[in-house]
């Protein structure tokens, strides 16, 4: 029973680790979109805000 405990807190663990990484890789994502859509918004005269 120990043996369990043991194995599903690690693989809790390994899981919220992994979430973290993916959380800021999305994070990551989203500020580079909204970085290169400024940057276009910048260039292309047509487009106005």
């Amino acid at each position: 029973m120990a043996k369990l405990g043991g194995k599903l807190t690690s693989y809790v663990i390994a899981v919220s680790g992994n979430l973290r990484k993916w959380n800021k890789l999305t994070i990551g994502w989203a500020s580079y979109f909204e970085m290169a859509i400024e940057m276009m918004k910048k260039t292309d005269p047509n487009a106005k805000k």
